[in-house]
């Protein structure tokens, strides 16, 4: 995670990485539009994030303007604009 910018009122930030899991394998996370977050806020309003696994398989969260939901797209099985909670990432 890279800090961009940190004003008073919003904080904007790039994600990035390659992650482990012991189930799953490795996946790589890749900052497409840096995450902007309000300060009162815990999710962020803009910004998109790509999850790519195997098989050329990944997945794309974008951060929705009302602050509580992003949109999962997930390629290459069709299933586009699905409204998730940020705070309910059990219902992937």
């Amino acid at each position: 995670m890279q800090l961009v910018y940190g004003g008073s009122s919003t904080t904007i930030t790039i994600v990035s990485g390659r992650y482990y899991y012991p189930t799953e394998g490795y996946v790589e996370v890749e900052g497409l539009v840096a995450f902007v977050v309000n300060q009162n806020s815990l999710y962020p309003w803009y910004g998109r994030l790509r999850i790519r696994g195997t098989a050329s398989s990944f997945a794309d969260l974008t951060a929705n303007t009302d602050e509580e939901t992003f949109n999962l797209d997930v390629y290459p099985s069709g299933i586009t604009s699905i409204p998730v909670p940020w705070n309910r990432w059990d219902a992937l």
